[in-house]
């Protein structure tokens, strides 16, 4: 229960949904699909551009991947954890109870798996009883909070492995700082306004916003450009969720985000990436009604989205609220809203995201030949047109979409481009380990009727924790693609050739599917050449090369 406070605390404060300010964005709404942890009650805080989260989750803390699940941090002796954010080396800091009342600042790592307390001069926390590391950056320094035992700050600190704990700015300031970059500035608040940091003690006062939402200000998050977002109450606020989203630039000062349907509710702002886009919620109203609370967008041209309308496959009965964390490949963490059963951590993935894209590549090349041919009964000789084409298929997938865990002997990989359509089974090849990230090589061959064995197709399928690749080489026994193609021709024509084929790959496991539809862009050329044989016949004989790629949604 305690840890829930803080969470709520650490919603005031730090953390973060979806909005963009970026003065590149256009106002089309991107696109997302929708991944969850499944366990009721947990909540993403944060997410690095690695695309790993922290969890938060009966009172601990988890690192969650889409490929691995989630983890359990561990805690200082207390039994109760809570993870709030996570670098790109894969470092995690919150807090840890170390007894039944006081916290200390934590720092996991993902080398050694191990948790470490922060604290060894406990002067700098001013006698705080909960002690919070929030933000980390990639150099490994720390800022954090002291409250009191009613959650009241009595100080701002920052951690590094060297200087250990050290006083952010003067007690009795009010300085909390919620966020550090990897230049070293800081962003949080400091006698009720938005504040930045430049070094330790020296800052900008960035001021609040206009009335009515003149009250206390804080700053939560700052990107590479200077961007800086937070959100501001009203002097006398109604409630712990009055307020609304701020956005401040050195150029243009504060501006006021508003809510997304422009109507008298509230919206916080949290989180930024270096692309632009701001992360926060927004309640919606309805005269003096509060409706439900939404993860939204805001563009810099004054376009507003709700998110839980971007979700290409949102579950039914679920809302996309409270996001709290958005990194530079647009990856978005949270809470959906809903019953209890379905309040769980999120994950919003953008199909341009790098480590969620399938992708496949085809080539095939058909030479044509004159072979001599001579009858060993008769001396007979004769001259005759042979082709011989070759064929590579690539496909790799990343494992979550698949669930690796459910490949098993009797997995069926199948995949068809153009009239080409085959399937496997990693159970063919005796050396597959069922269960285990694995390999299975697969070979097919025929008799060519003169005693030998002629190998005309060649399959390797792997899979770990990051990917599931299968490729495909073979002898083409005839062109799988179509002859009529976009431009060119494939057969009698020298020249360039263009053409456009639907590719299909589909696995299904005992308890899941996965299919996806390529659409293949070919490109290739015919080099004929006309050749005349010795006994006077004449040919034109085709040398055809074709590349193809797809990848994405």
């Amino acid at each position: 229960m305690v840890m829930k406070r803080w969470v709520f605390f650490l919603q005031a404060f730090i953390l973060a949904g979806i909005i963009g300010l970026a003065g590149n964005l256009e106002a089309a709404a991107p696109k997302y699909y929708y991944f969850t942890t499944g366990q009721p009650g947990s909540e993403a805080l944060a997410v690095n551009d690695n695309n790993q989260a922290v969890v938060d989750w009966n009172d601990r803390a988890y690192l969650w991947t889409l490929s691995e699940g989630l983890l359990d941090l561990g805690d200082l002796g207390g039994g109760k954890s809570g993870g709030f954010a996570i670098n790109n080396l894969g470092q995690i800091v919150g807090e840890s109870y170390v007894n039944g009342t006081t916290s200390h600042p934590f720092l996991w790592d993902p080398q050694t798996k191990a948790m470490t307390d922060l604290v060894t001069d406990p002067s700098p926390l001013n006698g705080g009883v909960r002690n919070i590391a929030g933000s980390i950056n990639n150099s490994g320094k720390v800022v954090g909070v002291s409250l009191d035992d009613q959650d009241q700050p009595v100080a701002a600190w920052t951690w590094t492995q060297a200087g250990g704990l050290q006083p952010l700015d003067l007690q009795g300031s009010g300085a909390l700082a919620f966020k550090i970059k990897d230049d070293g500035r800081m962003v949080g608040t400091k006698n009720g306004h938005a504040w930045l940091w430049t070094t330790p003690g020296a800052g900008q006062d960035l001021g609040t916003l206009a009335a009515p939402y003149n009250g206390t200000a804080q700053a939560c998050d700052i990107n590479k450009k200077g961007q800086v977002v937070g959100f501001a109450y009203p002097p006398n606020p109604p409630d712990d969720s009055a307020s609304h989203g701020l956005y401040w630039t050195n150029s243009g000062g504060l501006k006021d985000l508003g809510t997304v349907d422009n109507t008298d509710g509230y919206s916080r702002a949290f989180g930024i990436n270096d692309q632009g886009y701001i992360v926060g919620w927004s309640f919606f109203n309805n005269g003096a009604v509060n409706m439900g609370c939404a993860g939204c967008l805001w563009t810099s041209s004054g376009a507003k989205f709700n998110l839980d309308t971007l979700v290409i496959n949102k579950p039914v009965d679920v809302t996309v609220g409270d996001a709290h964390s958005i990194n530079n490949q647009g990856v978005i963490v949270g809470r959906g809203n809903g019953d209890h059963a379905l309040t769980a951590a999120y994950m919003l993935v953008p199909p341009t995201a790098t480590f969620f894209v399938p992708k496949l590549t085809y080539s095939e090349s058909w030479t044509e030949k004159v072979v001599k041919y001579k009858d060993p009964a008769t001396g007979d000789v004769w001259y005759d047109m042979v082709p011989s084409g070759k064929f590579q298929i690539n496909v790799t997938l990343p494992a979550f979409l698949v669930d690796i865990k459910d490949i098993g002997a009797d997995t069926e990989f199948s995949v068809a481009i153009g009239a080409y359509a085959d399937s496997f089974h990693p159970g063919e090849d005796p050396k597959y380990i069922p269960g285990q990230s694995s390999a299975a090589n697969i070979t097919r061959s025929y008799d060519d009727g003169n005693g030998h064995n002629v190998t005309y197709l060649k399959v390797t399928l792997k899979w770990d924790q990051k990917t599931v690749s299968l490729a495909i080489s073979g002898i083409a026994p005839n062109d799988y693609i179509t002859d009529t193609p976009t431009e060119g021709n494939y057969w009698g024509l020298p020249g360039p050739i263009q053409d456009t084929q639907e590719a299909g790959v589909n696995i299904t496991t005992p308890d899941a599917g996965y299919n996806h539809t390529f659409s293949v862009n070919l490109t290739g050329k015919n080099t004929m050449k006309h050749v005349v044989s010795p006994d006077g016949s004449e040919w034109d004989l085709n040398n055809i090369s074709l590349k193809g790629s797809s990848s994405g949604f």
